[in-house]
């Protein structure tokens, strides 16, 4: 018999586990190259904003099932991980990190300014990057602009300058504005720049001056506006911004109705409702309503994708038409999934390098993100929505379409955007 020493044995049992621990390195990596690329998905799922988060996610099932239907990308099926941050920034970041400690690093979602704004500076951190969809607050693609993060939504700039040029064409007798918004930097944010665009279309087009009052404003989740609308119907306004996301907004108007404020007011700006706002009023939707939507189905009827993502909300909620949203989602995940195509890998920098620049069929258009901003360059909708004599009990009456580069402004990363005078 053989003797060996105590040291010798504990060398080969310690290059032995070396050994299978790098085998078991390997076999994961393989696998990892191998298996389903990962997204991770980041909404509020629940709470008040989940109708928002949830219609994202609509549009991201939709284009996953459309990705894998054709055979994947690279030769690999897509996997998407869906995450509820119950619109609270610090949760966003928590499941962030958790995603990255998976393996997951590219992460979409996120309708909510104050998640994305909560993401942005720890991308980087964890090699991970975002396509957001949702919030249009300009400060992302400009002073808070990081290389990890792609902005789908128009810019407040980019929104605000094509609503209030529909605005002074319609109305051109209004001119006197005030406001409903959440009291957070999104809906302060998007009232900034909307007085500062209609006093320009007014003068432009109209050729009146108006006056821009101070707005009402709410926390998010109120169900009781009283306080908010007597002070509108106090004011002598009669144009509002609106822009109370989800449950709040729907609650403000069907309160607003008993307060006469329907009567009273004679246009309004619509800037976060899009399809939710008819669905819920149906034949006591106002006329004088003109709506941003990142996407109105109809205004692209002819594109299969979005006729996918129309048949399932239709088969799901019993809706004609889907929200602007879901469109959020689906570009978010096909521009992943272009992105991998191009740079012929999953490495984050080289995703991120392939999608600068890169022009690409989405469900409102073609589209590209610009290098210097990552902004991306594609169509605005308006809509102007009314009561019908239908099931539904509401229509479309007008919708346009607006490239984006005819009222984007110039691209200023790491500068405060510059609204004209």
């Amino acid at each position: 018999m053989i003797k060996m020493k105590r040291r010798t044995v504990l060398t080969g049992t310690l290059a032995a586990g070396t050994l299978a621990a790098a085998n078991q390195t390997r076999r994961a990596q393989a696998q990892a190259a191998n298996g389903p690329i990962r997204l991770g998905f980041i909404a509020p799922l629940s709470g008040a904003y989940a109708a928002v988060g949830k219609e994202v996610q609509i549009g991201a099932i939709v284009a996953a099932d459309q990705v894998n239907r054709a055979g994947g990308v690279l030769g690999r099926k897509v996997e998407v991980q869906y995450r509820d941050d119950r619109l609270d920034a610090n949760e966003s970041v928590s499941v962030a990190r958790g995603f990255a400690s998976d393996g997951i690093h590219m992460l979409f979602g996120l309708p909510i300014t104050n998640s994305v704004v909560a993401l942005m500076p720890i991308m980087k951190e964890l090699n991970s990057f975002l396509i957001h969809g949702g919030s249009a607050d300009d400060r992302m693609t400009h002073e808070l602009f990081v290389r990890n993060f792609f902005a789908i939504p128009q810019t407040n700039y980019t929104r605000q300058s094509s609503l209030t040029r529909i605005l002074a064409e319609n109305f051109p007798n209004v001119t006197t504005w005030t406001g409903m918004v959440p009291d957070n930097a999104m809906g302060n944010g998007a009232y900034e720049a909307f007085g500062i665009f209609l006093k320009r279309a007014y003068r432009e087009i109209a050729k009146r001056e108006v006056t821009i009052l101070e707005p009402a404003k709410s926390k998010v989740g109120s169900n009781d506006f009283k306080v908010q609308l007597s002070q509108l119907m106090a004011s002598p306004a009669t144009g509002l911004f609106h822009t109370l996301v989800g449950a709040d907004g729907i609650t403000f108007f069907q309160q607003a109705r008993s307060f006469g404020l329907d009567k009273k007011i004679q246009a309004i700006a619509e800037n976060a409702q899009e399809m939710d706002l008819p669905k819920a009023l149906k034949r006591a939707m106002p006329t004088n309503v003109w709506s941003l939507s990142y996407w109105n189905q109809p205004a692209y009827k002819d594109d299969k994708q979005g006729q996918e993502i129309a048949a399932v909300f239709k088969r799901e909620f019993g809706d004609p038409i889907p929200h602007g949203l879901s469109s959020m989602g689906h570009i978010g995940l096909m521009s992943f999934v272009e992105g991998i195509k191009k740079a012929g890998s999953t490495d984050i920098d080289k995703v991120i390098s392939a999608l600068e620049d890169h022009r690409f069929h989405t469900v409102r258009g073609e589209a590209y993100f610009r290098k210097e901003d990552h902004q991306m360059v594609s169509n605005l909708n308006l809509v102007n929505f009314g009561p019908a004599d239908n099931e539904a009990g509401w229509e479309v009456r007008k919708v346009l379409t607006v490239p984006d580069k005819d009222t984007i402004n110039p691209p200023t990363p790491g500068v405060p955007v510059k609204f004209p005078t």
